[in-house]
C-alpha cells in the first residue's frame, strides 16, 4: 500500500512539475532567452555567491541555536552538515536533504534523531511564517502587482501565520491532538506515526518559546532574507534587468513560499513558473524573466555543489550517516525491549 501510494504521489508531483514549466516556458522566445543569458555581466555574478555562502552560514548559525540547549555542536560541523542538505535538497525530492542534516550531526552529539529532526521541521516552519508576515507587508508596497497574486500571496501568507500560532502553542494542544487521534478510528500504527509527529513538533518548538532565542532567531532570518534578497538584485543586475530591491524581496518572497509546494528536485518547473508570472506583470519580458530564473537557479546549484561536496568530504557523509543510522536502529529496538518488558 506504501509503495502504492508513493507511485501516486511521484507521479503526481511530475505531472504538476511538468505542468507548471510547460505554462511558464510556452510563450518563450528561446532565441531572445539565450540572448539575454549570454550576455550575463559573470564578474558582476561572482558578486552573487558572497551573498549565497553568507547566508549558509548564517543558517547554520541559527540552527545551530535551535539546537544550542540539547546539543553542544562545533559551527563547522552545522555549516557541513547544512550544505550537504541543501546538496541533497537539488538531488532528492521534497526537501529529503533536510531529513539528512540531522543524520550528518548525529554521531558529534548525544540527542536524539527525533529532537534534531523536530527542530529542522521547526526551523523551516517558523521560517515560512516569518515570510507569510513579510509578504503581507510588501506586497501593498510593490507597484504593478495582480490582483491575483495578492490573494494567493495572502491566503497562503494567512494560512501559514495560523500554522505558525499553533506550533507556538504545541505545549499547551498536545494532549489534546493526541486525544483527537485516538478517537479517529484509524489502524494502531497511523495513531502512533501521529502521535509520535505531535510530540517531534512539540519538541522542535520549545527553543523557539523562549523569548532570548525567538530575538536571536528572528534577527538572524533577517539577516538571511538580506543575503538572499542581495543575491536576487546582483543576478537581476547581471542580466540587465532592472529590478529595484522591493520588486526582488517580491520574487523570493513568492519562491520561498513557492517552496511548499510538492515539486520535483530543485524545484523545477515550480520556480520557473513563479518566476515567469512575477516578473512579466512587473514589466519584464517572459524570455528575459525564464534566463533570470535559470540563471538564479544555476548559481545556486554551483555554490551548494561546491559547498555540499566539500562537506561531504569534510565530514565523510556515507560513513556518518551509516553510523547513525545503525545508532538510530540499535535505540528503536532497546526501546522496543522496554516496552515489551513493561508489558
Amino acid at each position: 500500500m506504501k509503495k502504492v501510494l508513493h507511485g501516486i504521489s511521484t507521479l503526481f508531483v511530475v505531472i504538476l512539475s511538468l505542468t507548471l514549466l510547460w505554462l511558464a516556458v510556452r510563450n518563450v522566445n528561446w532565441m531572445e532567452a539565450w540572448r539575454v543569458f549570454i550576455g550575463a555581466n559573470f564578474l558582476v555574478l561572482a558578486l552573487s555567491f558572497v551573498c549565497l555562502v553568507s547566508s549558509y552560514a548564517l543558517r547554520s548559525v541559527r540552527w545551530q541555536l535551535m539546537i544550542s540547549d540539547n546539543a553542544k555542536l562545533p559551527l563547522k560541523v552545522v555549516f557541513w552538515a547544512t550544505v550537504v542538505g541543501y546538496l541533497m535538497n537539488n538531488i532528492l525530492p521534497a526537501r529529503a536533504g533536510d531529513a539528512l542534516r540531522p543524520l550528518v550531526v548525529l554521531k558529534h552529539t548525544q540527542s536524539s534523531r527525533v529532537f534534531l529532526l523536530a527542530t529542522v521541521f521547526v526551523e523551516r516552519f517558523a521560517e515560512i511564517g516569518m515570510l507569510g508576515i513579510a509578504a503581507i507587508l510588501a506586497v501593498p508596497s510593490v507597484p504593478n502587482v495582480p490582483g491575483w497574486m495578492t490573494t494567493a500571496t495572502y491566503v497562503l501568507a494567512s494560512v501559514t501565520l495560523i500554522g505558525v500560532v499553533l506550533l507556538l502553542s504545541a505545549s499547551k494542544l498536545v494532549d489534546g491532538m493526541n486525544k483527537l487521534i485516538n478517537l479517529v478510528p484509524l489502524p494502531a500504527n497511523i495513531q502512533s506515526t501521529l502521535r509520535g509527529g505531535v510530540t517531534q513538533v512539540e519538541l522542535g518548538s520549545q527553543p523557539l518559546r523562549r523569548p532570548w532565542i525567538a530575538i536571536q532567531f528572528m534577527i538572524l532570518t533577517i539577516l538571511i532574507w538580506i543575503c538572499e534578497v542581495g543575491f536576487t538584485f546582483i543576478v537581476a543586475q547581471a542580466i540587465h534587468i532592472d529590478l529595484s530591491i522591493l520588486q526582488c524581496a517580491l520574487l523570493l518572497l513568492s519562491l520561498s513560499l513557492a517552496s511548499i509546494v510538492p515539486s520535483t528536485p530543485g524545484y523545477v518547473g515550480v520556480f520557473q513558473f513563479v518566476a515567469v508570472s512575477v516578473l512579466v506583470p512587473l514589466g519584464v519580458s517572459s524570455h528575459a524573466a525564464l534566463a533570470y530564473i535559470i540563471l538564479f537557479q544555476a548559481c545556486q546549484y554551483v555554490s551548494v555543489i561546491c559547498l555540499g561536496l566539500i562537506g561531504a568530504w569534510q565530514i565523510n557523509v556515507a560513513d556518518t550517516i551509516l553510523q547513525a543510522l545503525s545508532r538510530s536502529r540499535r535505540s528503536a529496538q532497546n526501546e522496543r525491549e522496554l516496552h515489551e518488558q513493561r508489558i
